[in-house]
């Protein structure tokens, strides 16, 4: 499938699983997705979106992230830090820049998170690397020093 995301999507208010991957989508995320709060899985890696994913910081039932192998830039929003529920997160292959938001490490439920292939600087936050060392963030794809 090819072409824009449209923004009417966040009226399926009741969404819980949204799979567009491996597709040839373009442009940016609708801000206005972020108002589906029941969506527990967002998988749009493998196309060409861009821009910044600060709307999908209010998707507040995610569990499931998968944003990789797109051209998403701006910065890795920190909002993503209340989101309780999330266990896999994934902006692989990216633009992303600045650093990894230390409020990551509040997500008690992050089993996997991946950003490498990105234009992040700084050092990884301790309150993240804590999260290896409690046994909860098995599949960290970046390194704690």
């Amino acid at each position: 499938m090819t072409g824009t995301l449209p923004s009417s999507l966040s009226k399926l208010s009741k969404l819980e699983k949204l799979y567009i991957d491996n597709n040839s989508f373009r442009g940016s995320i609708p801000p206005s997705w972020g108002q589906l709060k029941q969506l527990r899985h967002f998988f749009a890696y493998k196309n060409a979106l861009s821009g910044s994913i600060d709307g999908v910081a209010e998707m507040e039932s995610l569990e499931m992230l998968r944003l990789e192998e797109n051209k998403l830039t701006s910065t890795i929003p920190s909002q993503l830090g209340e989101l309780e529920g999330l266990q896999v997160l994934d902006v692989s292959n990216n633009q992303f820049i600045g650093t990894v938001p230390s409020s990551l490490g509040k997500l008690t439920k992050l089993g996997r998170l991946v950003a490498y292939n990105n234009l992040l600087d700084g050092i990884m936050p301790e309150e993240v690397c804590s999260l290896t060392t409690d046994y909860v963030l098995k599949d960290l794809v970046l390194t704690c020093e």
